[in-house]
């Protein structure tokens, strides 16, 4: 499944269950690195780096930003399918 596919169908989650969220499109004028999807889901602050089905290269910028976003309390991870974005949110305890 294309990056663009996945993406979408978290995007058609997020959307059908009411959480905030949008897509960030990065430019010159933007932080390098930022995960692709920005979400508020139960109050948290989630951040999904969405990657292709069948690989996808999380860079040292992207992982940087990642772990800085653990750091101080918010919901990340790479996910590249909805099954793994659900289950980032499992893991946080907001499913």
């Amino acid at each position: 499944m294309l990056e663009k596919q996945v993406e979408n169908k978290i995007k058609k989650w997020l959307e059908q269950n009411n959480y905030w969220d949008f897509k960030v499109h990065g430019g010159p004028f933007q932080k390098t690195g930022v995960p692709d999807i920005i979400a508020c889901v139960k109050g948290k602050f989630v951040a999904i780096e969405v990657k292709r089905s069948d690989g996808g290269i999380v860079s040292e910028l992207q992982k940087a930003q990642i772990q800085k976003i653990k750091e101080n309390g918010g919901v990340v991870g790479v996910a590249r399918s909805l099954a793994e974005f659900l289950q980032i949110l499992k893991e946080a305890k907001l499913l």
